[in-house]
């Protein structure tokens, strides 16, 4: 027992002494300083009259540190105890950086790797013209402007003499591969943006499938690599199409891309790190972007494979937490397809008399027709009216296209007037709103005449009273991802509502980004507010100014839409 407890102090001894924490020092001098301060971490610091600045902190580990100041960031590397010296002029910074200690060299060549990525800078966002002249370009070409941008920060550490032997090995690990990873990433994206830019559909030669095919993900040392999870990701995501497409048994679950992820990921790791990571970036995804609807057993498959109890809790407590998120209201089964229920998760307001009715909205939301989840709309409706938010079958759950997700979408209005009574629904005043391929959804229950359920009652109308869309797609006939997936491109057409104009539909209130180039082009939109127009359909339209697709990221989309709901509710007459 003696021996046993004088082991234990000594574990105990060294153990605090690896936790022993040493004051690191970082000072600067910055010439021709405009700023008065520069900021570390998250510290804001002052810089004197004579353009010097202190920061010092307590450490037990070597640290990375973003350095900012005026437009400009970088990365600094010390170790617990060491006084790093920076100085710069801030009128030709990237000619005047220097450093002394320790990490100098490390520091000099985090800072050629921060040179280099401002560089690589230049070609995005994604849609700027020098991306799309990038992706515009012969595969070799393509990849012959890549190797000259990497050869680019090879020269630029020769000219700057950085000695690559006293660089800190991790830091060389993670940035070396973080270059390597951020081309692979950009590599990847060919086929689609090449395919966007020139119409021309190809597929990327055997020699750079090779090289993609080599890149090894199975190190856990990687996951301290920041570009990992996008390169990552994005291979793994080429997988798992593969295995959503050819794998039958798929089609059983309702979750099937997720079912698709966790085999790909199983058949492709070995390391239980590794592994664990993954499993919980899909689950997470997952979560996040189609709901937890029928995922119980694949939290229990994480629960017991995942030897990180960090990871366990973070995905138990977002599983509970969307779970908890259903328990406020009541869901109904609006539709059985293919095995499958439907959910209607309704919202009645509580203020609600016997015998009352009142207007209803129906939310269709978005995700491209590929995911997105009726949770993005829960909550009772500012009016007072009845809120419905519907699940309809998505492509990466279910496995279902466009057309059974129009089928479902008038299917839920049909059944909404179908139980009107029971709700509290006035049948004549329904609304249909939508964001994106949401808006897409409600525009088509009210254009088309194609796409009914056959075992329905067809006599109940699946056409809404009005519709408010915002993003929403107007012309699905060429330029969506899943027009490959459908052999007669006329059909494409049936379901495009710039295609299908027509008098007679309902009112509309349209929201849409002057900016938005690629999700749902605001050219589109004009054309089709133009059109529906000119054939005497009622229509309220509100370009929302220097926004792209995602509107509702916006506060100023919020202060323009919340006016104009209120005074489109008005014009109907649903307000009392």
């Amino acid at each position: 027992m003696k021996k046993f407890l004088i082991i234990f102090l000594i574990i105990l001894f060294f153990a605090s002494c690896g936790e022993k924490k040493e004051s690191t020092l970082i000072t600067g001098n910055v010439k021709n300083d405009t700023e008065n301060t520069i900021s570390i971490g998250d510290s804001l610091l002052q810089i004197t009259e004579t353009g010097g600045f202190f920061f010092q902190i307590e450490l037990t580990d070597p640290q990375i540190f973003s350095l900012k100041y005026q437009q400009r960031q970088f990365e600094i590397f010390v170790v617990p105890g060491e006084k790093l010296e920076i100085s710069f002029d801030a009128k030709n910074i990237d000619q005047s950086m220097t450093f002394k200690g320790k990490s100098a060299e490390t520091n000099r060549y985090l800072f050629q790797v921060g040179k280099f990525y401002k560089k690589v800078g230049t070609y995005f966002p994604t849609y700027s013209k020098k991306w799309r002249s990038l992706y515009s370009k012969d595969e070799k070409i393509f990849i012959a402007e890549l190797d000259s941008l990497k050869n680019s920060f090879r020269k630029s550490l020769d000219e700057s003499a950085v000695n690559l032997n006293n660089v800190n090995d991790e830091v060389l690990f993670q940035k070396e591969n973080g270059i390597e990873f951020t081309f692979a990433w950009m590599i990847l994206q060919y086929p689609n943006f090449h395919k966007d830019f020139t119409s021309e559909k190809i597929s990327l030669s055997p020699e750079t499938k090779d090289y993609l095919e080599s890149i090894n993900l199975d190190d856990p040392r990687l996951l301290k690599v920041d570009e990992y999870s996008d390169l990552g990701d994005a291979l793994i995501h080429l997988k798992i199409r593969q295995e959503f497409r050819t794998n039958n048994d798929l089609k059983k679950s309702d979750n099937r891309w997720l079912k698709a992820s966790f085999n790909v990921i199983e058949r492709m790791f070995k390391n239980q790190k590794i592994k664990d990571f993954w499993r919980y970036h899909y689950l997470k995804k997952h979560i996040e972007n189609n709901g937890v609807k029928h995922i119980k057993s694949f939290i229990e498959i994480f629960n017991k494979s995942c030897k990180s109890e960090d990871l366990k809790q973070k995905i138990n407590s977002l599983y509970n937490s969307e779970l908890s998120k259903r328990n406020d209201h009541p869901i109904f089964t609006y539709k059985s397809v293919d095995g499958f229920n439907l959910d209607a998760h309704v919202f009645i307001p509580k203020d609600l008399k016997e015998g009352e009715t009142r207007p209803a909205i129906i939310y269709f939301h978005g995700g491209s027709w590929s995911e997105g989840k009726p949770d993005w709309q829960f909550g009772y409706s500012k009016n007072g009216f009845i809120s419905v938010c519907i699940e309809y079958r998505t492509y990466d759950r279910y496995g279902v296209l466009p057309f059974g997700q129009i089928s479902d979408a008038k299917s839920a209005i049909r059944w909404m007037r179908e139980n009107a009574k029971k709700f509290h629904i006035d049948p004549d005043k329904i609304i249909a709103s939508g964001n994106s391929a949401g808006g897409h959804l409600a525009l088509c229950t009210a254009m088309l005449d194609i796409l009914d359920e056959k075992d329905e009652n067809l006599s109940i109308s699946s056409k809404p009273n009005a519709l408010i869309l915002t993003s929403a797609v107007y012309n699905v006939s060429h330029g969506v991802w899943f027009a490959d997936l459908v052999n007669d491109k006329q059909k494409l057409k049936e379901i495009s509502p710039l295609q299908n104009i027509k008098k007679d539909l309902p009112p509309m209130l349209i929201f849409h980004g002057t900016e938005d180039t690629y999700s749902s082009p605001y050219n589109y939109c004009l054309e089709f507010v133009d059109k529906i127009r000119k054939a005497g359909n009622i229509i309220y339209f509100h370009p929302i100014k220097n926004r792209e697709h995602f509107l509702w990221n916006y506060g100023d989309y919020w202060k323009i839409a919340g006016k104009a709901k209120k005074e489109f509710y008005e014009k109907l007459g649903y307000l009392h």
